[in-house]
């Protein structure tokens, strides 16, 4: 099969009509495809040929094609999608009344709220009142299972029929916009894992209010939408003729420090290295109180109720690193300029729309309701949930793929995991189209299946390398490829040692990541302490930048290191930086025309504090001419 386009050599191409090979996205015609017998054979030569194994001779020039046709409705026809709101209608009262039962839980929030300031009856009447509740919930889940059967026998088969993604585009794609190959353009991706499920089973997660928790998110990923001007791609405003001077502060609040290559070194500012950098590991400009950078002065309640000044050693590693790295950064707001939005665990069907109602002002076109549901041959077993993927994109989207997993097991068997796939529109040079990949996931959870992981990153791997194959035409210039999402390991644990040596970082580049086994040393985890995340030091986005900020803030209130049956390791050594489970990976193409891909800034991002478990990552990318 071709070679993988990646930073090491030419890339290979098939002829566009060409069969891919195993199945490729070209060959479902609903844009869905679980892995054959054979597509699993595939991934192993698929590997050979990522990492730079001889590749077969290439076929035909590929020839110009049209672009696909995304369809906005998941059905072909209205008579199937009425079909499928009546099999949801008989469903429905069956899975609200178990979700009323869950919701019955409390949070730590709620038990705190219950315990302040009530008496003894008060509990009492509360606790009676929860009792009853109960057994009403479970009397209608019981009443309303007749119809909930005949729902799920007329629901299973329009399943069959459904293609594995909806559309959503606010206006009609317009011409490719021009884009001279010597500007420099940067793009912004969010990458976010936001816990909308049900709220009883949210209430797991010690989450709930799951509506709430949903009409907060949208607001906060699209602050306002732009002005007329800058409405579709938008790139205009960030193009520049002159790239940004390194070592300097970007609009997004952080030090342009990535290593300049050809063995130029970029030195980080020497008020930068002895101050930001010496807070708590997190580069930040300005005073501490502006950017959450703890200095050891004024009350424990101003910063968050962690008094200590963080780890000497750590923040001695950090100085003595900082000026060869891409620095990172702590931020309190979504970037309102982003250009991809990448969502997980928008598995709630109201959510979702809420999500899409308001990104829909700012984000033209939205992949979501990503997944197969029911009994579809190769995801392995029956999906009552979807994949919970979701996508927005400021430019048009050209094409669309969807793999399910086929080896999903213990609770992530009843969601359909798997990988998102998009191509979308840049712009145009001398007639050439300028395009951007993107694919999302989101892996197996339980800690204890690393072999579950490691088989479906493999799987990615071969998926995106049909996706691009598939789609690409001749002359096309790829200005980034990036990989995203919850991955579930991270690159410190004792118990994630396969994941974190899977070949997928020789492929794709991980900013944050400095060798197997270990991170920058200012790199920080993205997952929180699930059952502390409601508490004082925590409960706002300011208190929890300012809280992070600190090596004492971030050992009490991220996740720590694991063994490899989820258990706190308790031999850990060295600072605490927390588990980073959320990832944005990247690589460069060669093509037709030499472009140089930069991490411009690297964040995570508190405005979701007491609303989910997890941070989001926030990754800025530079594209412009490579030097000659």
């Amino acid at each position: 099969m071709p070679r993988s386009p990646s930073s090491s050599g030419p890339r290979s191409r098939r002829a566009v009509g060409q069969p891919s090979r195993g199945g490729g996205a070209g060959e479902d015609p609903t844009g869905c495809a679980g892995a054959s017998r054979k597509e699993q054979q595939e991934p192993a030569l698929a590997l050979g040929a990522l990492l730079g194994a001889p590749a077969p001779q290439p076929g035909p020039a590929p020839q110009h094609r049209p672009a696909m046709v995304l369809q906005e409705s998941p059905f072909s026809s209205r008579a199937l999608a009425a079909l499928n709101c009546l099999a949801q209608g008989l469903l429905f009262p069956s899975c609200w009344a178990a979700n009323q039962v869950l919701d019955l839980q409390e949070t730590t929030a709620e038990k705190k709220r219950h315990r302040r300031g009530r008496c003894r009856c008060c509990c009492c009447c509360t606790y009676a009142w929860r009792a009853l509740a109960g057994l009403a919930g479970l009397g209608l889940l019981l009443l309303s299972l007749p119809a909930a059967a005949l729902g799920l026998l007329l629901w299973l088969p329009v399943q069959a029929a459904r293609r594995p993604f909806a559309y959503q585009h606010a206006v009609r794609p317009a011409p490719a916009e021009a884009w001279a190959l010597r500007q420099r353009r940067t793009f912004t991706f969010v990458s976010a894992n936001l816990c909308l499920l049900p709220s009883g089973l949210a209430k797991f997660s010690n989450l709930g209010e799951t509506p709430q928790r949903a009409a907060y998110m949208a607001r906060k990923l699209a602050p306002e939408p732009r002005g007329p001007g800058s409405a579709g791609a938008g790139t205009s405003a960030r193009a520049s003729l002159v790239p940004p001077r390194h070592g300097a502060p970007s609009s997004y609040g952080v030090t342009l420090c990535t290593p300049l290559r050809d063995g130029v070194v970029v030195e980080v500012p020497e008020d930068d290295a002895s101050g930001s950098m010496g807070r708590g590991g997190i580069v930040g400009h300005g005073d501490a109180e502006e950017h959450g950078g703890v200095t050891g002065h004024g009350d424990a309640e101003e910063r968050g109720g962690v008094t200590g000044h963080g780890d000497a050693e750590e923040r001695g590693s950090i100085e003595e690193h900082g000026d060869a790295e891409t620095c990172g950064s702590i931020e309190e707001h979504f970037p309102a300029d982003a250009d991809f939005l990448c969502l997980q665990e928008v598995f709630d069907p109201g959510a979702a729309a809420l999500l899409r109602r308001q990104l829909g002002r700012s984000f033209e076109h939205i992949v979501y309701d990503v997944g197969a549901y029911g009994l579809r041959g190769g995801c392995g077993g029956l999906k009552v949930f979807n994949s919970g993927l979701f996508l927005a994109s400021r430019y048009p989207v050209l094409a669309v793929q969807y793999h399910c997993y086929p080896n999903g097991a213990r609770e992530d068997a009843f969601s359909a995991k798997g990988l998102l796939s998009v191509q979308v529109l840049l712009g145009s040079a001398r007639g050439q189209r300028i395009v951007g990949y993107i694919s999302c996931t989101h892996l197996q959870a339980p800690a204890a299946d690393a072999e579950i992981r490691n088989a479906q990153l493999t799987l990615g791997l071969h998926w995106i390398q049909l996706f691009q194959d598939t789609n690409e035409q001749r002359g096309d210039v790829v200005a980034f490829d990036v990989y995203c999402g919850d991955l579930n390991f991270d690159n410190c644990s004792r118990g994630d040692t396969l994941n974190q040596t899977h070949p997928i970082f020789e492929v794709y580049q991980d900013p944050c990541r400095a060798a197997p086994h270990r991170d920058q040393p200012w790199a920080m985890g993205t997952l929180l302490n699930y059952l502390k995340i409601h508490e004082e030091p925590v409960s706002t986005p300011e208190k929890l930048k300012r809280t992070l900020a600190q090596a004492a803030g971030r050992r009490s209130y991220l996740a720590g290191p694991i063994l490899r049956d989820g258990r706190p390791d308790p031999a850990a050594q060295g600072p605490c930086r927390g588990r980073r489970l959320d990832y944005v990976l990247y690589r460069e193409h060669r093509g037709p025309a030499a472009l140089r891909t930069e991490v411009e800034a690297i964040s995570v991002v508190t405005q979701l504090a007491t609303r989910s478990d997890h941070l989001p990552v926030v990754l800025q990318l530079a594209v412009g001419p490579a030097p000659p």
